[in-house]
């Protein structure tokens, strides 16, 4: 049977064993929160650098529809003007003797 001192020196050894546990836990976790961290940040940079690359895309879609919207409005006033013309030269002839 073993004595009281060597009980509490095998207690004594078995919690010192576990602050040592505690303390390499500490530091793995410590570990990894700098590396979540650095991991967030590069998802957070890739994130910044898509939303400036969609930004350009809509930027030119942008100024693309505005130059197809301006030649699509200067071809409609341009058969509006034909059309216009051809009704007043129908009318035109419609009203003088021939």
């Amino acid at each position: 049977m073993e004595t009281v001192q060597e009980r509490v020196a095998y207690l004594d050894g078995k919690v010192e064993e576990q602050g040592h546990m505690v303390s390499d836990l500490r530091d793995d976790m410590v570990v990894l929160r700098c590396d979540m961290n650095r991991r967030f940040e590069q998802v957070d940079q890739r994130f910044l650098h898509l939303e400036d690359k969609m930004d350009r895309r809509f930027d030119s879609i942008d100024a693309k529809l505005t130059k197809y919207f301006a030649w699509t409005a200067g071809m409609f006033v341009t058969t509006l003007i034909a059309i216009l013309g051809s009704l007043g030269a129908l009318v035109t002839r419609g009203l003088t003797p021939r």
